[in-house]
């Protein structure tokens, strides 16, 4: 029975206002309740002012895009900055703005009305970010071609913090739906429905689809500040022209420039993309791509297990780093240590902590794998009925929720890992305090001494949930990667062990960035209150059981007595030379590796047959079998025949397979086993033996570069080899792109190589070198071993290319120099030409101004096929010396830039330094006779320009002169983006880089060689000499991070080879 006075009319609760009144200030507040009809007046305001800015920021883009790029492109940071106030005057001054200025109000303060509205609502219009690059560049072709409907969703979502700070809040109308995605007209765009109207407005609305009325009110006012702002920075950059012409129909419309690409002079990673996102066309979520990132992952996991249980010298190397990271090490308030630290118990804690760290990782990896497998085939299976306008088949929800779920858990326990071993780093123990440990529990805590660095205030964001919830997990990745990349300081807070653990939180963090690219459906992929969780739960669960008595399983098995790497029993000299006594140390070191995992798997399988066999739980072995080091054999002197070879290492040019023989398949017959001395070695045996073989690829012809990174990586050594060395880690970068591999920084150290000349799909995951840059021997033998796991690869399948003429393989667009210069300067491309027959022999030299050789015509195929698309788009002027065999270098070499209209402007000054007649051209008169139906400009080549005598000298000082004349020729032309065509010769005196010259060949260029350049104090400067300097993304293509000769020794060796390269034929 209840009282009267206590019951609320039933009309109480069909006022919203009474219901937000009701919940308490708790939760977020609407700003106001607007009527319908009030609202559909506000939309249709808001969407006239969008549409016309759109319409006129698309016009102004139709005619004069290419302009605004250029000027925007030689303007300086100062003077960027004065366009930007210019349009925005108010506009923050930091990256993301929003993150400074939430701790400046309190909740209170910020829910009646914040201060920093703006910041919130327009997180990346900002000065810092916008001054950079070619933000504000790929910022107005986005918004400008594309309608505003395909941005809405990420409109929203970037102001998450302010809505979920309350700071930014909404009115709130009741029973209806406001229509976004999708809308492409004035009048539907931001259209209201009524549930009673139409039966589908609510599912839409609860499916992402459609918006509440407040949000897309919010979503309008966010689109109409932007288009306004975009509009207003055109007018600026334009000002010179007339107001009315911007946009008159009169005024041509130009072909859409490429896109806009920025700084491709580096790898392209994850973090350069989510710093370019926001600004850029939303992406879609690509399952495929995924599932390669959780693939690699996967095989990573797995690699990790099988590299714990063959390689004793990673183990001890885990087991050392991972006690290095306990809170055992962090000191109490007394500033004691703790008692168990380093004594048996401790060390069986931090094995146990391996093992089951490592199975659990496989678990985890192994769920997401299937998982987004499943994904790929059910959106195949559907993809018929799948419309942005439709709720998803409830099966396939249902496999994206599962997935959502099980990145969850996984994000979590990352984090948790991270909790544990931050504090107790090296770098960062000094600054933490143990706290006292509860009695009768194994569980410690420690407290900050409240240090003050980026890094801190982020990982302190990472483990509180709700300010992660409030800042977003991919954010704060984003952001502290930024962080670690841009400042030493804080990049030496983070020892290797921790770094290569937040790469995997980044790589989990991306997953779910992903996730929720896959709109409009990824709004409603909340499931917290639904009874899906607990199904979930139960999958989980049941999943995790296979593993769940491991742990139970290591408590009666003697870790400590077995793994301790502190006794020595893993002492594993690898990278020694082959000597009885460091072979007996590896086999006694594999030996004790073996007992420890054979006490662990026998106690497994006694306590559950579930966990029988360890080796190959998860499918770990996949048909491996152990590396193992045969017993010393003393060897037998032998008389080896002396092959003259450009190898870089002895071990890695010998054969090690009989050509006569199959594929390592192994005879009955006994064989002697020998392991020092030897030039042949038999396969099925020691650490090269391969007993399950993978598909093999064929052989590689590599440059010097990557042939010496392969050797370190395939490298064996015998009682005559020294250790290789370090590898760089760019150099490593470079040797897989080089034979095929695209390759792509995630987060972090961990970067991602994906197949795409090759016949094979599975992508490799490797962590870059932390913090200074190098591999190790050690490390570089274990990615050799992964490279031949998973693609069966061996040292014998990479063979130099001796003759140095083949074409060096470009990297994609992305990984060169910039496609637009930087501001005051210009962009120089540089080209020899390719083969030409008096490349073949001495004996050509006789022949006058030969033609390009067969091979030659191909080479300039392979240029026209991997000079990045984008950077042929930038070029404005091909030039080229007025020899026959560079106007074909540029004919067939840059089909795509001569069909924009361009002709090739023949430059006699670049001709070829020497007098034979090879190095003398033809006549005016023939040339134009030759190429008169050919788009070249020979306007320049007149009578005289083949005698060799006076300005056309085949001596130094006058092609000194002729070298000078062209730099400051490239200089003041109004092209920015040049290419230019000349001779092995020429180009050295041009660039004044005599760096690998080889005097057999009468330069340091292959055939068909390019390199970019800018001028070294800009354009319009003052620099006499205009002196070119090669750009850090041209350098490293063809270097690595090998240092630059100094001026001092350039000036030597411009003195020792000049007089060498009067003699041309190059």
């Amino acid at each position: 029975m209840s009282s009267s006075h206590n019951q609320e009319p039933p009309s109480f609760w069909d006022n919203p206002q009474n219901f937000f009144g009701s919940i308490g200030d708790n939760l977020p507040q609407p700003s106001s309740f607007p009527s319908a009809s009030e609202i559909k007046r506000e939309a249709r305001a808001h969407s006239g002012d969008i549409f016309a800015s759109w319409e006129t920021l698309h016009a102004i883009l139709d005619r004069h895009e290419g302009l605004i790029r250029r000027r925007w492109s030689k303007k300086s940071q100062d003077q960027r900055k004065k366009v930007l106030l210019g349009a925005w005057p108010k506009m923050s001054l930091s990256h993301r703005p929003d993150y400074k200025v939430i701790d400046k109000e309190t909740v209170q303060e910020r829910r009646k009305g914040t201060k920093y509205r703006e910041a919130y609502l327009w997180p990346y219009i900002n000065i810092e970010d916008l001054v950079q690059g070619k933000s504000l560049l790929i910022f107005l072709n986005s918004r400008g071609r594309y309608l505003p409907e395909a941005f809405s969703n990420a409109d929203l979502e970037a102001a998450h913090l302010g809505i979920v700070s309350m700071a930014i809040s909404r009115p709130f109308l009741n029973e209806y739906t406001m229509l976004l995605h999708g809308q492409t007209t004035l009048h539907t765009y931001g259209k209201l429905i009524s549930w009673s109207d139409d039966d589908r407005a609510f599912d839409w609305m609860m499916s992402g689809i459609g918006k509440q009325p407040g949000e897309g009110l919010l979503i309008l006012e966010i689109q109409k500040g932007i288009l306004e702002f975009l509009v207003q920075c055109c007018r600026l950059l334009l000002a010179d022209l007339p107001l009315g012409s911007l946009t008159d129909e009169s005024t041509p419309i130009q072909p859409e420039p490429e896109p806009v690409v920025t700084d491709p002079t580096a790898w392209p990673s994850l973090a350069a993309m989510s710093m370019e996102a926001p600004y850029r066309v939303p992406a879609h979520l690509d399952f495929q791509r995924l599932r390669a990132i959780i693939a690699a992952n996967f095989s990573a996991a797995k690699d990790h297990l099988w590299a714990l249980r063959e390689d004793p010298g990673y183990f001890a190397n885990i087991a050392r780093d991972s006690s290095e990271h306990q809170m055992e090490v962090l000191r109490d308030d007394h500033g004691k240590q703790h008692p168990r630290l380093n004594k048996p118990i401790f060390w069986g804690y931090v094995l146990r902590h391996i093992v089951t760290g490592a199975y659990g990782s496989l678990l985890v990896w192994e769920g997401l794998h299937n998982q987004v497998t499943l994904l790929v085939a059910l959106k195949d299976k559907y993809s018929r009925s799948i419309s942005p306008m439709n709720s998803l088949p409830s099966e396939y929800m249902d496999a994206l929720l599962l997935f959502r779920y099980l990145l969850d858990r996984a994000i979590d326990l990352q984090i948790q890992e991270l909790v544990m071993i931050v504090p107790s780093s090296p770098p960062l123990r000094s600054y933490f305090v143990r706290e006292p440990q509860i009695p009768n529990s194994t569980k410690m805590s420690c407290r900050s001494k409240g240090t003050k660095s980026s890094f801190m205030y982020l990982f302190g964001l990472l483990c509180n949930k709700e300010q992660s919830f409030l800042h977003g997990l991919p954010n704060i990745m984003n952001d502290l990667d930024t962080v670690l990349r841009n400042d030493a300081t804080e990049k030496s807070l983070v020892s290797p062990f921790v770094a290569e653990s937040i790469s995997k939180l980044a790589v989990l963090a991306e997953s779910l960035r992903q996730l929720s690219l896959y709109q409009p459906w990824s709004s409603s992929m909340e499931f917290d209150d639904t009874p899906s969780r607990e199904e979930f739960k139960t999958f989980y669960n049941n999943a995790a059981s296979r593993y769940s008595k491991l742990p139970e399983a290591l408590t009666d098995v003697p870790l400590a007595d077995l793994g301790t790497p502190s006794h020595g029993w893993f002492n594993y000299p690898v990278d020694k030379r082959r000597t009885q006594e460091n072979v007996k140390a590896m086999r006694k070191a594999e030996q004790n590796l073996d007992a420890f995992w054979h006490a662990i798997d026998d106690e497994a399988a006694r306590k559950d047959r579930a966990l029988q066999d360890l080796a190959t739980l998860y499918q770990v072995a996949e048909g491996r079998e152990l590396h193992r080091t045969p017993e010393w054999v003393e060897p037998v002197e032998e008389v080896r025949k002396t092959v003259e070879t450009e190898v870089p290492y002895e071990a890695f040019a010998r054969a090690s397979l009989d050509p006569e023989k199959s594929n390592l398949i192994v005879t009955d017959e006994k064989i002697k086993i020998k392991t020092r001395g030897l030039a042949r070695q038999p396969p099925h045996v020691v650490e090269e033996a391969i007993v399950h073989q993978p598909d093999r690829q064929p052989s590689f012809t590599v440059g010097k570069r990557a042939l010496k990174v392969f050797s370190v990586l395939f490298f064996t050594p015998t009682a005559e080899s020294d250790n290789p060395g370090e590898i760089p880690w760019l150099d490593f970068v470079h040797a897989l792109h080089s034979v095929g591999f695209a390759a792509f920084k995630l987060y972090g150290s961990v970067w991602q190589f994906t197949p795409t000349k090759l016949d094979v799909e599975r992508s490799i995951q490797f962590h870059e070198p932390h913090p200074h840059g190098k591999i190790p021997f050690a490390v570089a033998r274990r990615h050799g071993r992964r490279l031949n796991r998973a693609y069966g690869w061996d040292g014998e399948m990479f063979v130099p290319d001796r003759l140095g003429g083949g074409v060096m393989m470009a990297p994609p667009a992305s990984l060169n120099d910039d496609i637009t210069p930087k501001p005051h300067n210009k962009l120089i491309h540089l080209l020899r030409h390719a083969q030409g027959f008096h490349n073949l022999s001495y004996k050509n030299h006789s022949i006058r101004d030969p033609l390009l050789t067969p091979k030659g015509i191909t080479q300039c195929g392979d240029v026209a096929a991997t000079f990045p698309a984008a950077q042929q788009a930038s070029i404005q002027l091909l030039a080229a010396s007025p020899l026959r065999r560079t106007i074909y270098t540029a004919l067939y070499s840059f089909p795509a830039v001569l069909k924009r209209g361009l002709q090739i402007v023949a430059l006699p000054e670049v001709q070829e330094t020497g007098a034979v007649p090879c190095d003398i051209g033809s006549d005016p008169a023939a040339l134009e006779k030759e190429f008169a139906t050919s788009p070249v400009d020979l306007s320049l080549v007149h009578e005289g320009w083949t005698s060799k005598t006076g300005r056309w000298a085949a001596d130094a000082d006058a092609v000194r002169e002729r070298a000078l004349f062209v730099r400051r020729w490239l200089r003041e032309r109004e092209e920015d983006v040049i290419c230019l065509v000349s001779h092995g010769g020429f180009l050295h005196y041009l660039n004044e880089d005599w760096d690998g010259f080889r005097e057999a060949k009468g330069t340091g260029w292959a055939n068909c060689e390019w390199r970019t350049y800018e001028f070294g104090a800009g354009v319009g400067e003052g620099d006499e000499n205009a002196t070119l300097v090669e750009t850090e993304g041209s350098r490293a293509r063809r270097r690595g991070t090998e240092t630059a000769l100094s001026d001092t020794e350039q000036a030597e060796l411009e003195r020792t080879t000049s007089r060498k390269v009067e003699g041309g034929k190059a």
